[in-house]
């Protein structure tokens, strides 16, 4: 089964507010679960981090969402206990670097040499490695620069896959794959049963993020993506600017509304 559901970027101007009242509301636009983002934020004790977390997901479970994953800065493998806690008390099952510097010790040159690709990808499964025997899995999204081709003339993104154990998990960002100049159906297909998680984000022409629609209303071909993506989990509706005259939970709901006709329900 597939659930679907938001990543709470895509309505971040809200979490501030009620977030009891975001949470109603994107239950009634057809969520089913939610991919917060923050976590993990190295500035805040770990502790506090747990509260939060906790707070976070008995305001999901009260409007009847669930966790899937979350967007977090991901510690050292030594640390990994902190990360397990955090994701534990918001119920989330894996916890997903957003960009390169979402790792601790590295930033976003991370994916730019094989040297560095090989570095990153060795941090990483260290982290997972960790992680599982913990009941948490981790994972990494992509956005466009990752496919930068290395000194070798090979993008980074297959480098870094081609490195990963398989214990890290893949969350793709179909959009963003697109904006890459990327075939998104071969990636998925390439990635196969990795892909445990897809952004269903969406574009007119594909390959311009800044013209954002509701998913299936724009270029990027999702529904023969989610066809080569056997392992999916979840699909995830994320946009950073709605259209013009239209709110980010108009969106969502129109989102929501595609993509549950193409997929059978979670529950």
């Amino acid at each position: 089964m597939v659930a679907i559901g938001v990543q709470l970027w895509t309505v971040r101007d809200r979490l501030d507010a009620d977030v009891d009242e975001l949470f109603a509301d994107l239950a009634s636009a057809g969520a089913e679960v939610v991919e917060p983002f923050g976590l993990g934020d190295p500035d805040v004790a770990p502790g506090t981090r747990v509260e939060q977390a906790g707070r976070l997901a008995r305001s999901a479970a009260a409007a009847g969402l669930a966790v899937v994953s979350a967007h977090a800065f991901l510690p050292p493998a030594d640390r990994a206990s902190e990360l397990v806690d955090e994701m534990g008390a918001l119920g989330a099952g894996t916890a997903v670097a957003a960009t390169p510097d979402s790792l601790a010790g590295f930033s976003r040159e991370a994916l730019t040499t094989t040297t560095s690709v090989v570095r990153y990808a060795q941090a990483l499964d260290a982290l997972a490695e960790a992680c599982s025997g913990q009941g948490l899995r981790v994972g990494y999204h992509n956005h466009a620069w990752e496919w930068a081709r290395t000194e070798d003339g090979e993008p980074a993104y297959d480098r870094l896959w081609r490195e990963l154990s398989p214990l890290v998990v893949a969350e793709v960002d179909l959009l963003w794959a697109a904006a890459a100049g990327q075939d998104v159906v071969e990636v998925v297909a390439r990635l196969g049963d990795r892909v445990r998680l897809l952004h269903a984000g969406d574009a007119s022409p594909a390959g311009n993020p800044e013209h954002q629609l509701p998913s299936g209303q724009g270029d990027v071909p999702l529904a023969a993506a989610l066809a080569r993506a056997p392992g999916v989990e979840a699909l995830l509706v994320e946009a950073t600017t709605p259209p013009p005259g239209r709110t980010a939970l108009d969106l969502v709901r129109d989102s929501i509304t595609w993509l549950a006709a193409r997929v059978p329900p979670a529950r």
